[in-house]
C-alpha cells in the first residue's frame, strides 16, 4: 500500500511539474530574421484570482543600439522591436515592454499582413490579448525591410523615367542606391533638382511607405518630370534597417548627426551620400530642395524649420510657405511644426555651410500612431497616399504645375483698369512670388483665366497674407505667424474637358490679393 501511495504521489508531482513546465516553456522567441530586434525576457509569471488562472504576465526589455563610438555620451535608442512569439494560442497574455515608447504596435500571423492592435488590446506600452494562432509577429510599426526596398526599386526600373545609381556600399557591403526620376528626353541642365532621402533612422519605417507613394505618383506627372529631376535615396542606412536597430547603424553611429565629423569618424554611408550630393550640385545648376524624411513619436506630421537668425530670412520664409501648403492636406494641421537653430552636424546644417540658401533643406517628420487628431490613425496605405499628395507641395515650391495642383501668382491685370496697384514683396507679410495687388476702389473686380486643367471638380483657395506687427516680426512669434497667414477656400469649380476656366472675384478698397491655389477634389478621407 505504501508503495502504491508513493507511486500516486510521484505521478501527481510529475503531472503538476509537467503542467507548469508546459505553461512556462511553451512560449519561445525568435528575432533572427531581417529587421528583427533582440528582446530580453525580464519576467514571466502567472496571475491567479481565487485559484483560477487569469493571464500570463510577461515583461520584455527592448535592446538598445550599440554605443556610438564617435560620442560615448550620446543616447542609445531602444525604440524598435520586431520579433516572433511561438506557443501563444489560447493564452491570455499581458506583455509589457521596457525601453520602448510604442503607442499602438502591430501584429501579424504570417509576417506579411500586419494589423494594428486596438486601443483595448494595446496601451501604456503593453499588449493585452488572446491570440488565435500559435505563432505571432509583434512589431513597433509595420516593417519595411531592405529586401522590400530592393524589390520596389526593381519594379520602378520598369518605367522609362527611372534610372538607378550605385553610389557606394554600407559598412557591411549592402548597396547604397540613388533612384533618379526624370523625363530623359529633356536635358537635365535645364531642370530644377530635388533631393530626397529616407530611412536614416532604421526604425522609422513610415518614411519608406511615404517615399513609395511619392515615387509612384511621379510616374504620372509628365509636366513635372519634363522640368525637374528627382534624386531619391530610399534607404540611407541599409545596415541599420537590415539589422533591426532603432536610430543607428550596425556600429552604433547615428548618421543624422554625422555630417560634420572628421574623415576618420564619418560613416562610409554618409561619406558616399555627401560625395554624390556634391557631384549633383556641381553637374546641375545647384539643388533646389533637399527633403529629409523621418518619423517621430509625436502624433503629428510636421517640419523642422530653422530660425531665420541661424540660416536666412529667405529660407525661413520658403519653409513656412511649404508648411502652409502641406497644411491644406488632411494629414497636417497648421502651426504644429518644430523650430530650432541650425545644427551643422545634421544634413541641413552641412548643406547650409556649403551652399547657403541656394538649397532649401528641411526635415519632414511623419507620425507612427495618429495624425493631427486622435481619430485619424496612421496606416501604411494612407502614408503612401500622403507621399503621393506631397508631390504637389514640392511642385508648388518649384513653381511647376501638376495634374492635381496649380498655383496662380503674380496675376496679370489689364492696365486700362486703374483699380489695382501692384506692389513688390515686403517684409511685413508672408507672400508668394515677387509682387502682390491691392485694391484702389470701393469695389475692384479681378478676373483671370486658367488653362489645361484636367476635367473634374477643383477647389480654389486664396492665400491670405496679413501683415505682422513690428513686435511680432522682431520676436519671431511663430504661433502668431500661423494665425495671420493661411489658405482660405473660396469656391469650387467644375471644369469641362478642354475648356478654359474663367475666375472672377470682387474686392473692397485696400484688400490684398497675392496668390490662388487650385486643387483637384478627391474622395473624402476615410478615417481608419
Amino acid at each position: 500500500m505504501k508503495n502504491i501511495i508513493k507511486v500516486i504521489v510521484y505521478i501527481g508531482i510529475f503531472c503538476i511539474n509537467s503542467f507548469f513546465t508546459n505553461v512556462y516553456a511553451q512560449i519561445s522567441y525568435d528575432y533572427n530574421f531581417e529587421s528583427g530586434a533582440k528582446i530580453e525576457v525580464l519576467s514571466d509569471s502567472l496571475v491567479y484570482s481565487k485559484d483560477t488562472l487569469q493571464y500570463r504576465d510577461i515583461v520584455l526589455l527592448t535592446t538598445q543600439d550599440l554605443q556610438n563610438p564617435n560620442d560615448t555620451l550620446a543616447y542609445s535608442s531602444s525604440r524598435w522591436f520586431y520579433f516572433k512569439m511561438r506557443g501563444v494560442k489560447g493564452d491570455s497574455l499581458n506583455v509589457k515592454f521596457k525601453g520602448s515608447d510604442s503607442e499602438r504596435a502591430f501584429y501579424s500571423y504570417d509576417n506579411k499582413n500586419f494589423i494594428r492592435f486596438s486601443e483595448d488590446e494595446y496601451s501604456e506600452v503593453q499588449i493585452r490579448k488572446r491570440f488565435t494562432k500559435d505563432s505571432v509577429y509583434i512589431a513597433y510599426f509595420k516593417p519595411y525591410t531592405f529586401t522590400k526596398s530592393r524589390e520596389k526599386i526593381e519594379e520602378w526600373l520598369k518605367h522609362k523615367c527611372v534610372d538607378t545609381i550605385n553610389i557606394g556600399y554600407s559598412y557591411k557591403g549592402l548597396p547604397l542606391t540613388v533612384v533618379k526620376i526624370t523625363d530623359n528626353r529633356y536635358a537635365d541642365s535645364l531642370k530644377k533638382v530635388v533631393w530626397i532621402q529616407s530611412r536614416v533612422h532604421p526604425s522609422e519605417s513610415p518614411a519608406s511607405f511615404w517615399t513609395e507613394g511619392f515615387v509612384e505618383r511621379l510616374f504620372s506627372e509628365n509636366n513635372l518630370l519634363r522640368k525637374a529631376v528627382f534624386y531619391i535615396i530610399p534607404m540611407c542606412n541599409p545596415d541599420g534597417v537590415y539589422g533591426g536597430y532603432s536610430r543607428s547603424d550596425s556600429r552604433g553611429v547615428n548618421h543624422e548627426g554625422n555630417y560634420n565629423s572628421d574623415s576618420l569618424t564619418t560613416s562610409v554611408e554618409v561619406k558616399a551620400i555627401k560625395k554624390y550630393f556634391s557631384l549633383v550640385q556641381s553637374k546641375n545648376k545647384g539643388v533646389s530642395m533637399f527633403l529629409n524624411i523621418h518619423a517621430q513619436v509625436a502624433n503629428k506630421s510636421s517640419y523642422w524649420i530653422h530660425s531665420a537668425e541661424s540660416s536666412s530670412q529667405y529660407l525661413f520664409r520658403k519653409k513656412l510657405l511649404m508648411s502652409y501648403f502641406t497644411s491644406i492636406l488632411e494629414y497636417k494641421s497648421r502651426g504644429v511644426d518644430g523650430y530650432n537653430d541650425r545644427r551643422d552636424k545634421v544634413p541641413e546644417g552641412w548643406i547650409w555651410k556649403n551652399w547657403g540658401d541656394s538649397c532649401v533643406a528641411i526635415t519632414f517628420e511623419l507620425p507612427y500612431a495618429y495624425y493631427c487628431d486622435t481619430e485619424f490613425l496612421v496606416t501604411p496605405e494612407n502614408l503612401k497616399n500622403y507621399g503621393s499628395k506631397m508631390v504637389d507641395v514640392v511642385a508648388n515650391f518649384l513653381d511647376i504645375r501638376t495634374s492635381q495642383g496649380v498655383i496662380i501668382d503674380d496675376i496679370k491685370i489689364p492696365t486700362r483698369r486703374c483699380v489695382w496697384k501692384r506692389k513688390k514683396l515686403e517684409e511685413d507679410g508672408l507672400l508668394y512670388g515677387k509682387t502682390y495687388l491691392t485694391s484702389k476702389r470701393r469695389k475692384s473686380r479681378l478676373e483671370f483665366e486658367i488653362t489645361e486643367l484636367e476635367e473634374g471638380e477643383w477647389r480654389c483657395y486664396e492665400w491670405i497674407a496679413n501683415p505682422q506687427t513690428e513686435k511680432q516680426r522682431r520676436e519671431n512669434e511663430r504661433d502668431t505667424i500661423f494665425d495671420n497667414n493661411y489658405w482660405h477656400e473660396v469656391g469650387t469649380y467644375e471644369v469641362e474637358a478642354d475648356k478654359v476656366l474663367n475666375v472672377k472675384f470682387t474686392y473692397h478698397k485696400g484688400e490684398v490679393v497675392d496668390a490662388f491655389l487650385f486643387r483637384k477634389k478627391e474622395k473624402e478621407v476615410v478615417y481608419n
